[in-house]
């Protein structure tokens, strides 16, 4: 059993966060609960709530951990029944409000009691001693509101800008136009993006491409798989299956019967 739920972000965290999930997988406490990401754009905080090991790619990792950008599919594995909290920051956070340079941590993450700040190591022990989604928010939206006044925050409007009309556009938008808008040269303008949102533009373009196409599958958007390659900028089937296996793992095909989308 599955169940997922969304919360409405409190108003003082929007600028900050994305959106909040909360899911509940059960199984039986024999068998292994296997739980795949992959890549949106976004980096965020998550708290897993399990009896058992928290696995992420066969390796152990905290049930309270800050992560940046995914490229790569990863896998968390556990056994039995596990629920996970999730708060998706927007893409330029990281470097803003935590104070590491977001390439540190694409495709991994850092355990929270690890942060430099004093109540970082006290979030987990509170988490774990809560019972409800809503407590999980309360919390998490004490500690970034804390960690917001004890530092000045200075978001670079300008990467907010990019990544916010990247993901707009389904990474269509020309990256030049971009960089032109942006008033940097090419040079900035790459090293900002790896500095604040952990990979190139290049790159970020790529996945904003790929998940509005991942959103298009799943929601059953298309009579056939070419509807899918030409709505989002394709050149053609085998570059969109391609491109799809490099973020998932999975052909669209595979992906639609292992997860029983379709």
């Amino acid at each position: 059993m599955e169940t997922n739920c969304s919360y409405t972000i409190p108003e003082v965290l929007r600028p900050y966060v994305k959106s909040v999930l909360s899911f509940r997988k059960s199984v039986p406490e024999n068998l292994g609960n296997d739980m795949q990401f992959f890549a949106d754009g976004c980096p965020g905080i998550m708290y897993i709530d399990s009896g058992t090991d928290i696995m992420l790619n066969d390796k152990k990792i905290s049930s309270l951990f800050l992560y940046g950008q995914t490229v790569k599919p990863i896998r968390i594995s556990t056994h039995g029944e596990v629920r996970a909290f999730i708060f998706i920051l927007y893409p330029h956070i990281i470097r803003s409000v935590f104070g590491i340079h977001a390439n540190e941590l694409t495709d991994s993450c850092i355990d929270f009691d690890l942060l430099p700040f004093a109540n970082a190591k006290y979030i987990r022990e509170q988490l774990s001693a809560s019972v409800s989604p809503r407590e999980h928010l309360d919390i998490m939206t004490v500690f970034l509101l804390n960690l917001a006044g004890q530092q000045s925050i200075t978001t670079d409007s300008r990467l907010s800008y990019a990544t916010s009309r990247l993901l707009r556009s389904n990474g269509e938008i020309s990256l030049k136009e971009l960089q032109n808008d942006m008033q940097i040269s090419e040079r900035t303008f790459e090293r900002k993006f790896k500095e604040y949102i952990g990979i190139s533009p290049r790159l970020y373009a790529r996945i904003c491409r790929f998940r509005s196409a991942m959103v298009q599958l799943e929601a059953s958007d298309y009579t056939k798989l070419t509807d899918i390659v030409y709505d989002n900028g394709y050149a053609d089937q085998s570059h969109f299956i391609r491109t799809f296996q490099e973020f998932t793992g999975y052909t669209p095909s595979g992906f639609l019967t292992v997860f029983n989308r379709k």
